[in-house]
């Protein structure tokens, strides 16, 4: 205090307690098990395993994202004329995942899938599956998404750069839509597919084989 003549105290207490706390070395080296808190969660062990597609939005499921899931459909597609046992093993984990998702569809139903683009004017993969999803949950597929582009390139690069889909539905108007691709990986294209139709003013939904 001022008239007392006594030193404060204070700062030589904070000292001491400064001191006695450990700081960590710089070269102290970093644990490598990492934290609990950010741990990944392993692939699904199962190999149908239903998983939503978030980067393709709300409204979009695949059957599996393992990629030993995704890379048997890459080779299945490169190997036309297509495997028919791959195809029906694809297509019934794809109408399975449908049923899941709905039991019952509407009556006036159409299965479709997004327009054909790199791969033109080869076999197109996701058709051959569409048609084949579409047998399995007894409805009709028909092609209504035609591009307003030209997409010459596969990756998700030339997907993101493609221009909005146009639709043409048949008359009369299907209730519900279901969109049916092989692959899903950044989304646009299911996502391009899922905004023409519905603004052309029917409900739709998509549904991939392998999304990650």
């Amino acid at each position: 205090m001022g008239g007392s003549g006594e030193a404060d105290p204070f700062p030589d207490l904070l000292l001491k307690t400064l001191e006695t706390l450990e700081t960590p070395s710089v070269n102290t080296p970093m644990s490598a098990e990492p934290s609990p808190r950010f741990r990944r969660d392993p692939e699904p062990t199962s190999r149908w395993r239903p998983t939503h597609q978030a980067r393709a939005g709300l409204g979009v499921w695949c059957a599996g994202r393992s990629q030993k899931d995704r890379l048997a459909i890459k080779a299945w597609k490169r190997s036309a004329p297509f495997d028919g046992g791959e195809l029906e093993a694809f297509s019934l984990a794809v109408a399975d995942l449908v049923r899941a998702w709905s039991p019952v569809l509407p009556s006036g139903t159409l299965v479709t899938v997004p327009p054909q683009g790199a791969s033109a004017p080869g076999p197109y993969a996701a058709l051959a599956l569409g048609r084949a999803v579409a047998e399995a949950l007894g409805l009709p597929l028909a092609e209504v998404l035609t591009r307003t582009d030209t997409k010459r390139w596969h990756g998700p690069h030339a997907s993101l750069r493609q221009a909005p889909f146009a639709c043409t539905l048949p008359e009369p108007a299907p209730i519900l839509v279901i969109v049916v691709d092989d692959l899903v990986t950044s989304g646009a294209t299911m996502r391009r597919s899922l905004e023409a139709i519905r603004s052309a003013g029917t409900a739709a939904f998509g549904f991939g084989f392998s999304g990650v």
